[in-house]
This record gives structure tokens, sequence and C-alpha cells, in this order.
């Protein structure tokens, strides 16, 4: 289960929650999950930050409080807190808002992600023809509008998709989420070898332009998302991207709204 039901999510009940990473989709796999005990509170009842902890900031403001060690996380601001064990793959999450269970979903799938060799991508995604074909961008670049001109297609997300790297030989595989930005619906639950990576850039005429894997690595770089400071998972975050970036073609896509950009993707 990876979402709490928001007409029930104010009762005052603990609800425990087992969060699978997307990998798990992939079939007769038996990855491990975190399994959260999860909890309503009022703003009011959260207690204060632990003494010692390290402030996240955002454009200089402290948006958050965290201890993060190579066995566990814990995070803190007015209105959340989620704590994780590494090793024992269990946590507990206060909430006060439902809105606040997209965070700690995002922050999760993160972790079990990368011990899963995975990657959680500002992207969309789109399966065409039986492979996943996935867009980088940050906000603005058109990652929405791709979905929304690819009718009949599976959509496996317009704002975060999750990759995996294999072992070579084998492909690299994309899966949906329940994230969703603008196109107001979570992904299809669904995974598909990956084609390659495609950066959209809003155009007037439809053309894509072969970038070298130095180029697919410096723009696919500020599209990882990063839900750590610990330096052992920074070095492997960046490893897989460069592994990424050099295991697929990537493609600058310049387009304009509409279902002809699909031809120049597709080569017709």
């Amino acid at each position: 289960m990876d979402s709490l039901p928001e007409d029930t999510f104010f009762k005052p009940r603990l609800q425990s929650v087992e969060i699978k990473g997307p990998g798990a989709l992939i079939h007769g796999s038996s990855l491990p999950g975190f399994r959260l005990q999860v909890t309503c509170r009022k703003r009011e009842e959260f207690p204060p930050h632990r003494p010692g902890m390290e402030p996240k900031r955002i454009m200089g403001e402290i948006v958050a409080w965290v201890v993060e060690g190579q066995e566990e996380l814990w995070l803190w601001r007015q209105g959340l807190t989620l704590s994780l064990d590494f090793h024992k793959k269990e946590g507990e999450a206060h909430l006060a808002e439902a809105r606040d269970w997209h965070n700690v979903l995002r922050i999760t799938y993160f972790h079990l992600l990368l011990e899963q060799q995975g990657l959680l991508l500002h992207a969309s995604g789109i399966v065409h023809g039986g492979e996943a074909y996935v867009f980088p961008g940050l906000s603005g670049a058109g990652k929405t509008t791709i979905v929304k001109h690819s009718p009949g297609m599976i959509v496996l997300s317009d704002e975060m998709v999750a990759v995996q790297l294999s072992s070579k030989g084998t492909p690299t595989m994309a899966f949906g989420t329940p994230f969703f930005g603008d196109w107001g619906k979570p992904g299809e639950k669904i995974v598909a070898p990956l084609k390659g990576l495609f950066f959209p850039c809003k155009a007037k005429k439809n053309r894509l332009v072969p970038l070298s894997p130095r180029e697919t690595l410096t723009r696919l770089l500020p599209c990882v998302f990063t839900y750590t400071k610990c330096r052992p998972r920074l070095d492997k975050l960046f490893d897989l991207t460069a592994e990424l970036a050099g295991r697929l073609p990537g493609f600058a896509l310049h387009f304009r709204p509409g279902q002809d950009f699909w031809k120049v993707i597709d080569g017709d």
C-alpha cells in the first residue's frame, strides 16, 4: 500500500503502511520495503526538534531539521516528522496534513530506490510501443505538456519517474510512480525497459538533437532528486547518474505542443 485514503486520514488512529519501492513491480521480485507506523496529530502536538539536528535550508530559509547516518534518518519540521531505520526497514511518520503524505512517500521511495540501484527523476514518462520514454526537466520544461499530447499512451508520471539500473547487458527499467504535477493523476503502476532520455524544450519546430554522454549527464544531474546529505549515499547517487547517462542515448527534444513531436522521436 503506497497511499492513505484522504477521507479517513484525519481519523485519530494508527495506520500501519508498507511502502514497496518501484523495483517490487518486477515480476518475481522479493525486494523488502519499509513498514511505517503512521499517525495524525495536530500541529500544536508536535514536539520540538532534537538537539544537535542539522538545519536544511532552501534559499537561505530553514525548512526542516535533519539527522542522518548510515543506519537512520530523522526529519522534523512543523507538521511532519519522519524516522527511517535502514537496517530494520522500519519507521514512523507523524503528519498534521494529508498532503504531507506524498512528502513521506518521496523520501522513502528515494532511499528504497538508492538501495536497489535506482534513481528518482524529476521527469515525465510515457510507455510507447512497449518501451519507456523519459523526459527529464525542471519546472516549465514541458513535462506535463508531453503527457497531455500523448493520448492513448501509458503515463508513468508527469512529475517523477523512477529508474533502476541492473547489471550490464540487461535493460534499465523505468517505473510509474504515484506522484503527479499539473496532470493531476498518479502514474500507472507499470514497469517497462527504458528507451532513452529526452530533455524537452518548447520550440516552434520539432527537432531531436543527439547528446554526448557528458552532455546528457550535465542535463540529468539537476533532475535527480536528492533526499540525503550522507556522503556515501551522495557518492552512490552521482555514480548511478553517471552510469545512466553513459548507458542510454540522450537527446534534446525541441518540440511544439501537438502529437506530431512523436514523429521525430520515432524517426518518421
